[in-house]
């Protein structure tokens, strides 16, 4: 079971680096090696070794911060060094890498176990605590009150990694530094299209609730929101649809293109406002070289038949695989 857990995990590292670092990185993403901590040990050749099989621990400990491309980068949940004949790399109280006398390097934290608890969502399906929509909220991680929510983890190590590889080949004096293999920043555009028409039953509701919100404040209603009824109500389209195509040509103008994750699915509050007809008028309008993804609808957490019968009926009404999707909640 590790092993595959180990395929997987790397297999997202090489997409990262292949996305965000030049090929002198990615050619050598082969001297990655995951393996069982006895093997990492007795490494028989010059390699980047990770264990797969030390426990991982949710509560974070033994957390600290070291420098590395001019920021600072927090590691946790540390590992001993191994018997032998390895040294540590940096200070013996923040250690990043051990190295093998023939140059082979470990890392000094619990890099497999801490990314695959990440990536799995270990702390969710461990954690019985759930909000009143049976969502695991973020307080209710074990790296909440530590401050680590923030910390780009996967990101961290994938640029440690990168640095280990091209100082251990060579191509860069310290591992810590190796900014110039980084590729140029890129801009991704999406659009989350949750309601395509502003006369909708809920929107309207919203609207109107909002009204008279301020009575319970002994407060004037706001009758902005009677104005923003009547209009939408003549004009469903402005300001929601129309501003699919008014985003199109702006990107078109500009030699860009995006994703436009649609939202279908069961309708209601939380769910699907406009329905799949609104989604089948739309997508007439967005350019085939665009791309269209999936808004996963708030039901579908953690059910697959909910999941699928939403997928199914979006990809009904396109002419190219849906194969981008994000969260809704």
């Amino acid at each position: 079971m590790n092993r595959n857990k180990a395929d997987y995990l790397f297999r997202q590292l090489r997409i990262h680096l292949n996305s965000f670092f030049k090929q002198d990185v990615v050619q050598l993403a082969g001297n990655i090696h995951f393996c069982k901590t006895a093997e990492a040990a007795i490494p028989p050749e010059k390699g980047i070794y990770i264990p797969y099989d030390i426990e991982v621990k949710l509560q974070p400990d033994d957390i600290y911060n070291i420098s590395c491309n001019d920021t600072t980068i927090t590691l946790w949940n540390r590992i001993a060094k191994p018997d032998g004949d390895w040294k540590t790399l940096l200070d013996g109280d923040k250690p990043v890498w051990y190295q093998h006398s023939n140059g082979s390097l470990m890392p000094a934290w619990n890099l497999f176990g801490n990314l695959f608890a990440l990536l799995s969502y270990a702390e969710e399906r461990q954690t019985a605590e759930c909000d009143e929509h049976g969502r695991f909220n973020t307080k209710f991680s074990p790296r909440f009150k530590q401050n680590l929510l923030e910390i780009p983890a996967f990101n961290e190590s994938a640029v440690l990694l990168a640095g280990a590889l091209l100082w251990q080949d060579t191509k860069t004096a310290n591992f810590q530094n190796c900014l110039e293999f980084v590729k140029p920043p890129v801009m991704v555009l999406s659009h989350d299209c949750d309601v395509l028409y502003g006369n909708d039953f809920w929107t309207q509701i919203v609207r109107l609730y909002r009204v008279f919100l301020p009575l319970k404040k002994l407060r004037l209603p706001n009758l902005t929101n009677i104005w923003w009824i009547i209009r939408n109500y003549i004009t469903p389209k402005r300001f929601y649809f129309d501003n699919v195509k008014g985003m199109v040509e702006i990107e078109k103008v500009y030699g860009h293109k995006s994703t436009f994750y649609m939202l279908n699915g069961t309708y209601g509050r939380f769910g699907s406002r406009s329905g799949i007809d609104a989604i089948k008028e739309v997508v007439d309008d967005i350019p085939s070289n665009f791309e269209i993804g999936m808004h996963y609808n708030y039901d579908t957490h953690l059910n697959e038949s909910l999941f699928k019968d939403q997928y199914d009926e979006l990809q009904s009404c396109l002419y190219k695989p849906v194969v981008a999707g994000r969260a809704h909640y």
